[in-house]
């Protein structure tokens, strides 16, 4: 009876009362048989809450699975390797150097990498635990096992290949400032390798040759041809430059004709691009790159005729294009960005006729041409006329700031002529938008003389001396003109010595120019202000600051006929620069450009 009703209160519901009340006598002889009535409470109790709370409920249970299944090493790679997949990098080396082997192939399945010039190899593979391979020519085939974490991978295996072959290290270096260069690729016999971050790489080679050609190439630099040397009884070291690509712009004379020629950074490759034609002027042939080395302007009489043309370049085609020309004569000043500046003065217009000379700007990237200011006159002949000349010109940013002042013919006892008029200091964008009168100076009975010179006392930064009611006045600019009287003894022991040329870098954001100290040029590098100043060289005196190429390197002329190179950063010694050619030495040059 005891188990009967021990069985039927086992399967009889827990609020079934009845039951248990007509059956008193099995309760007071086996009270735990209630027991597991009790326990099971809890479970029809946590059942009810679970069908009436299912969407905290089902989030739960997936949750806890989840924390069960992670809680076990095997299952938890198991699992998650059905579907997570993570970045993992293998790197590959020498087994007998311990140096990083480029170019070895990596897999694991079907999934495979190629070492950098690091000797690493990046896959993207299941979570867990895997086999991987590598192999290249010259090397036994190598494995390794390894476990590709769930989380960030901490620690790089190396997996080591054994050399076949010889071995050769390449050590490879930017020929200029001579910094190792990295991800270089290698081309030799039918293999590829890659210079790691220090610019070195091991190869593994044939044996058989003691030397082997290869090519060595990286973006943003010229491909090289080389010799690599190999040897039976050592590791042989070759040591080899890449040169940053780029050309160099130049005249030259040396075919009896002024040419224009281009050539590498490092003097390499040296060409002619136009032929001289034997009709250019000695002492008026000019040639004029803009920062960038995108655009050149060649002054030339190359077609013939009694005046010189303008004709500018596209670097990228190498096309000569006529950009003006005409009864003129035509002053270069400079460039802007592409933007290139010119003065031009036009023999058919007589002293006292308006417009004889005028202020132009040339966009090489549209092809237009602009007439930024003219200049104006009065009388009607030779002997009695006021003509307006334009001075000082200097290029600022993407503005041209420069001086107006009036002369002429013939002495007057009265203002006569220049009733009206105004010697100024102005400004106008090299678009030709934007002009404005920055100072001004009339013309009177007592006033009719005003003269006035200005020097680039800084980058941007100009003072200027005035001449105006019989006695001088002193003005500085800095972005609008103001009188400073404190500025004479300034002025006037600037202009009585040998002051610098300041060079902008392509970018606008540094400069560099040269100071003679203790009989040698010091190189400094400062801001777009020139300010900030930094020593980086001490060169000869026979040296001046030509200008940049990219803002990586710095050019400079010797003997205004010699051309070189060294990096930005600067140098130890004179002897550290990279001469690139000789060239045609320039008749003149311009504020704001070397090669004096």
């Amino acid at each position: 009876m005891v188990k009967q009703s021990s069985k039927k209160d086992e399967t009889t519901s827990t609020d079934d009362q009845s039951a248990a009340s007509a059956t008193p006598e099995v309760t007071a002889k086996s009270p735990e048989v209630k027991q597991p009535a009790s326990k099971l409470a809890w479970l029809h109790q946590a059942k009810k809450w679970y069908l009436t709370h299912k969407k905290v409920a089902i989030p739960l249970t997936v949750v806890t699975v989840l924390l069960l299944i992670l809680a076990i090493p095997w299952t938890r790679y198991q699992s998650l390797g059905l579907a997570l997949e993570k970045n993992f990098s293998i790197q590959v080396i020498d087994s007998t150097t311990k140096d990083p082997v480029s170019g070895a192939l990596v897999s694991y399945g079907s999934i495979s990498a190629q070492t950098d010039g690091d000797g690493v190899a990046k896959l993207k593979v299941k979570v867990g635990s895997h086999s991987f391979f590598a192999a290249k020519k010259y090397y036994k085939d190598g494995s390794i096992s390894a476990v590709v974490p769930i989380l960030s991978q901490k620690n790089i295996p190396k997996l080591e290949l054994i050399a076949t072959g010889r071995q050769v290290k390449v050590n490879i270096i930017n020929t200029i400032n001579k910094k190792p260069l990295g991800q270089v690729n290698i081309k030799v016999a039918d293999i590829t390798a890659k210079t790691d971050n220090s610019g070195n790489a091991t190869l593994v080679l044939p044996p058989g040759a003691s030397e082997q050609k290869a090519e060595i190439g990286l973006d943003g630099y010229v491909t090289a041809n080389v010799v690599i040397k190999v040897s039976d009884s050592k590791v042989e070291e070759n040591k080899f430059t890449l040169t940053s690509a780029g050309k160099i712009y130049f005249l030259s004379k040396r075919t009896g004709k002024i040419d224009v020629m281009k050539s590498n950074l490092d003097g390499s490759e040296q060409v002619v691009v136009f032929a001289g034609t034997g009709n250019e002027d000695e002492s008026d042939t000019i040639l004029l790159a803009s920062r960038d080395w995108k655009y050149l302007v060649l002054k030339s009489k190359r077609d013939g005729g009694k005046n010189a043309k303008l004709f500018w370049i596209d670097t990228s085609t190498d096309k000569l294009n006529t950009l003006d020309e005409g009864d003129a004569e035509f002053t270069v000043i400079g460039w802007s960005e592409n933007t290139f500046v010119y003065e031009v003065s036009r023999n058919s217009v007589a002293e006292w006729q308006p417009n004889k000379v005028a202020l132009k700007s040339f966009d090489a990237k549209t092809a237009k041409l602009t007439i930024l200011n003219q200049t104006g006159g009065v009388g009607n002949s030779s002997d009695n006329y006021r003509q307006e000349y334009m001075s000082n010109e200097f290029i600022i940013d993407d503005k041209i700031i420069f001086t107006k002042y009036w002369s002429g013919c013939c002495y007057s006892p009265d203002i006569g002529l220049l009733a009206g008029k105004q010697a100024g200091i102005y400004s106008i964008n090299v678009n030709g938008s934007g002009f404005k009168t920055l100072k001004a100076f009339a013309y009177d009975d007592s006033n009719r003389y005003i003269y006035i010179s200005g020097v680039l006392y800084k980058p941007k930064e100009i003072y200027y001396s005035v001449y105006t009611n019989d006695a001088y006045k002193y003005y500085e600019y800095d972005g609008e003109v103001k009188e400073d009287a404190n500025l004479k003894d300034v002025y006037n022991k600037f202009v009585n010595s040998v002051y610098p040329t300041y060079l902008f870098s392509p970018s606008g954001e540094q400069t560099f120019w040269m100071t003679v100290r203790d009989g040698k040029n010091i190189v400094f590098v400062g801001d777009a202000e020139g300010n900030n100043e930094k020593e980086i060289a001490k060169l000869g005196e026979e040296l001046n600051n030509y200008a940049y190429f990219t803002d990586d390197y710095m050019l400079f002329s010797k003997k205004s006929s010699e051309l070189y190179i060294m990096s930005a950063t600067g140098v130890k010694a004179e002897a550290e620069l990279i001469k690139i050619t000789d060239y045609h030495k320039p008749a003149y040059g311009y504020h704001g450009y070397g090669g004096h």
